[in-house]
């Protein structure tokens, strides 16, 4: 007969870690407590379609898990193309698409449901029960959460990320760089937050984010790493154009 338990957090962890298959089938492993810059994430793992999921755990009802997932989600959103060159690297295959998000506690509050419902983004809300197996050893039940009501947001469109920008100049100056770059058969993707994200050969790029004053622009490094510039004028962007973005360009031909 099984026994319901309670169980510590870092078990919890553990146990899903070892066995990532009962979230969801076809589910692997790719870290355990990864770093990120609001502190260490509990589970980086991959989908059968190796896309990344963000997996943050609690071992009991907690509205704040939300918001701290979300703070996880958003540094592995904007680090995917490093992370991928990272783990390709070392011989683990993950894409570039948006990752997904999924929470794993005993119990959801309404207060939570109700607020992951408007997100605009994929996550899933997985209910466990953790049971002590006839042979002593620890089981988990999991089952999926619905969220009533959940709709999608409305995906974002590049007029709403350059309505974002308040001086004129440069909002006129950020639709011209999106033209240039769609001409060069960059594939221009609005994504969370400010951020655009530009894709040339069906490999990331860069991303753009439109700012109040200025745009940014990321761009990653031969070496994997990412570099952040600021574009307050023409005069920047061509430079950044022609001194980092063009080079990176040409790393990514066929």
């Amino acid at each position: 007969m099984l026994e319901e338990i309670e169980i510590e957090e870092k078990k919890l962890e553990q146990i899903l870690y070892e066995n990532p298959g009962y979230l969801e089938e076809g589910m692997r492993a790719i870290a355990r407590q990864y770093p990120t810059d609001s502190g260490p994430l509990d589970l980086l793992l991959a989908d059968e379609d190796d896309v990344l999921v963000v997996v943050e755990l609690k071992n009991e009802e907690d509205d704040y898990q939300l918001l701290q997932a979300l703070r996880y989600y958003d540094y592995i959103a904007e680090h995917i193309y490093e992370l991928t060159h990272h783990f390709k690297e070392n011989g683990i295959t993950v894409n570039e698409k948006d990752p997904r998000l999924m929470l794993v506690a005993p119990s959801f509050s309404d207060t939570l449901k109700r607020a992951a419902k408007y997100l605009g983004i994929e996550i899933d809300l997985k209910q466990y029960i953790a049971v002590k197996m006839p042979n002593g050893s620890i089981g988990l039940i999991i089952r999926d959460v619905e969220v009533p009501g959940m709709q999608p947001s409305p995906p974002p469109t590049i007029p709403d990320k350059l309505n974002k920008i308040r001086d004129e100049r440069l909002k006129k100056l950020a639709g011209k760089i999106l033209e240039e770059l769609k001409a060069q058969d960059v594939e221009i993707r609005p994504i969370h937050g400010d951020w655009i994200s530009l894709f040339y050969h069906n490999r990331k790029l860069a991303s753009i984010a439109c700012r109040r004053t200025r745009l940014a622009i990321d761009i990653p490094t031969p070496e994997g790493r990412r570099m952040r510039y600021q574009i307050f004028n023409e005069e920047d962007w061509l430079k950044i154009y022609h001194e980092k973005l063009k080079p990176a360009m040409a790393r990514r031909e066929p």
